[in-house]
């Protein structure tokens, strides 16, 4: 007989018994997790009952850390040895520990005694590094990734610097590198950063981090300044300077300058020589220019040097230099004050003469610092080796003398670069002038395949292209994860589907669209996908309009053609235009000819890049970048 509900007897009573099992265990559950809460509880009471504090730990500053011997035996190895093994500190109520901090060994002791793990973030960094060294040391594992989590809050150039003034001396590799992980992706660098740093700190952010395109090698070198003056009123009658040397990419008429200065090249040449009158920069460049002038024919295109300098913007520049050197003659005799008083220990510093003398010469690439600001900041310090001055001042004289604008030099990211450039005119440890400081041979930062494409030694800033008939792509060695980029491409001869735009990084997926390039003498633009190919469209007659790509000709009547390519990383836009000054100043929203770029965070990067099908020669300039997170750096 069927019984109905499905099912035997049997079976609807195991099932009853396993419902009525299963109800039990979840009580029995609840009641165990409520014991042990009850057991927590209690066992957090205990630091605050000195009669259960049997041991009390002496720390270096004299101030004592009590704990209850049975509770840090339970829960680190290294104190059951300690407190009840074969040592002699087993039968001792007072246990020195000259090497631990107090506030860093209580949340180590207050951890093992059953409290959550608790920090205020207005406390020192620097007691948290040794919080975890000391929870290393003693075998608390769970507590280190609970401080690693911590100091991943650790944002701005104040916090970073307690962490790491602390941290590598201790050479927690694990802190360093969560250090690290942080600037790579956040450190909002400026002229001030790198106050209250170390040495060593300073040195490994310099070799260590890659920073965002706006920092420029003359910022840096301020920053290092900055370190070495902690006087409050001599940094204040710097600061007027210090406005003039770093320029302000968040301000439009900045980049509007900053794209003429590269649009003109070999112009700077004559401010160089002008800026560094009456100063060894004088003496070098002078001889360098009548010792290469075989080098200055191949730079024929700076040989207006002359004439530039009597033009009324030179002029301008030239009597506000000589307005202020009265002013500058007192901020460089304070600022040699306080390097004598840092090193006699009259007023505090975290860089001394010797310390600021070694990162400028071995970790700061000096050749791409403004000369102006080497010799009206640096220079009167007497900081630098006259050999190392007369190196870096050749380089530049050199440079310039080969037609590399000024600009195009030393506004160039190079400590963005994918594969970090060093050139520093000395090797750390050593005393003698690098080889690439004599040989003027400057880095390159484009990514190629040869034969395809030729990147000259002399000028890094160019390429050329040797293929016929077949799309090659070259990018720049500037990975872009975050905020907005302007830079400038040029076509010194006319080519064939000349193409100017930016590649993505990250894998090859169907669909997945890959590079996105404007072709201005086509009226054209298009993207490459994968598998499709390239796919190209005519631009708009509107968007020909506004940004002046209308003029550019199709035929090789037209052997120059300059873009500017404007590249929005937060609103993931592409665009372009014919000169900087149409997009600056643009009244309503600049038309975009690229949405939705795949680009941003640090698995997905652009470059800048160039696309050719045929010979022609392609020259580069870096304009501005900016941040997009804001600047958040302590200045208390």
């Amino acid at each position: 007989m069927a019984h109905q509900g499905g099912g035997s007897p049997a079976k609807k009573r195991r099932k009853s018994d396993n419902e009525g099992g299963s109800a039990e265990n979840v009580l029995e559950m609840e009641d165990n997790a409520e014991h042990e809460q009850e057991v927590l509880s209690a066992m957090r009471t205990i630091l605050g009952r000195p009669e259960l504090l049997d041991v009390a730990f002496v720390c270096e500053d004299g101030r004592e850390v009590r704990a209850n011997r049975a509770i840090l035996a339970s829960g680190s190895e290294y104190f059951s040895k300690l407190l009840y093994g074969d040592m002699k500190d087993r039968s001792m109520d007072r246990i020195p520990l000259p090497s631990a901090k107090a506030d860093s060994l209580q949340i180590v002791v207050r951890y093992l005694h059953g409290h959550p793990f608790q920090w205020d973030t207005n406390g020192r960094w620097g007691d948290l590094v040794e919080a975890y060294c000391l929870a290393s040391q003693y075998q608390v594992d769970s507590l280190l990734p609970k401080i690693l989590c911590m100091m991943r809050r650790a944002g701005n150039a104040h916090e970073l610097s307690d962490l790491l003034n602390t941290a590598i001396p201790r050479h927690p590799i694990r802190v360093q590198n969560v250090a690290l992980t942080e600037m790579n992706k956040l450190f909002a660098f400026d002229s001030t950063s790198f106050k209250g740093w170390s040495k060593e700190s300073i040195i490994f952010c310099l070799e260590k981090v890659r920073f965002h395109p706006q920092v420029t090698e003359t910022m840096v070198a301020e920053a290092v300044l900055s370190a070495a003056f902690d006087n409050r009123s001599t940094e204040a009658q710097e600061g007027s300077r210090s406005a003039d040397v770093a320029s302000d990419v968040n301000d439009p008429l900045t980049a509007k300058e900053s794209a003429d200065t590269v649009a003109q090249e070999g112009s700077q040449s004559a401010h160089v020589a002008s800026d560094v009158n009456d100063s060894l920069a004088a003496k070098v460049l002078s001889a360098a220019f009548d010792n290469r002038s075989t080098e200055a024919q191949e730079g024929s295109r700076s040989a207006d040097v002359t004439s530039d300098v009597n033009d009324s913007r030179a002029a301008k520049e030239s009597a506000d230099t000589v307005a202020s050197d009265a002013q500058n003659v007192v901020c460089c005799s304070d600022g040699e004050r306080t390097l004598k008083n840092c090193d006699s220990g009259v007023r505090s510093s975290s860089l001394s003469r010797k310390d600021l003398r070694e990162v400028l010469e071995c970790h700061v690439n000096l050749a791409f610092v403004d000369p102006a600001f080497l010799k009206e900041r640096i220079e009167p310090l007497g900081i630098l080796r006259p050999e190392v001055l007369a190196a870096v001042y050749g380089v530049h004289a050199i440079c310039f003398s080969r037609g590399m604008s000024t600009h195009s030099t030393l506004s160039i990211p190079w400590r963005s670069l994918h594969h970090r450039v060093s050139f520093a005119p000395v090797k750390p440890g050593q005393d003698g002038i690098q080889k690439i400081y004599s040989q003027v041979s400057i880095p390159a930062f484009w990514v190629y395949y040869p034969p395809d494409f030729i990147v000259s030694k002399e000028l890094p800033q160019q390429v050329r292209c040797t293929c016929r008939g077949v799309s090659k792509t070259i990018q720049m060695n500037l990975p872009l994860r975050s905020g907005k980029h302007i830079w400038m491409v040029r076509s010194l001869a006319y080519c064939k589907d000349f193409g100017v735009g930016v590649a993505c990084a990250g894998p090859s997926i169907r669909g997945r669209k890959k590079s996105f390039f404007l072709c201005p003498m086509e009226k054209e633009y298009f993207f490459e996908t994968v598998p499709s190919g390239y796919l190209r469209s005519t631009l708009s007659p509107s968007f020909l309009s506004s940004s002046g790509i209308r003029t550019f000709a199709s035929t090789p009547c037209d052997t120059k053609v300059t873009v500017f390519v404007i590249l929005d990383v937060t609103k993931r836009t592409l665009t372009f235009a014919d000169k900087l000054e149409r997009y600056l100043g643009y009244r309503g929203e600049y038309p975009v000819v690229f949405e939705g770029v795949p680009c941003g965070g640090f698995f997905f990067p652009v470059y800048p890049a160039v696309w050719m099908t045929h010979p022609g020669c392609a020259e580069i300039g870096w304009i501005q970048s900016t941040q997009s997170l804001p600047f958040t750096c302590d200045q208390s």
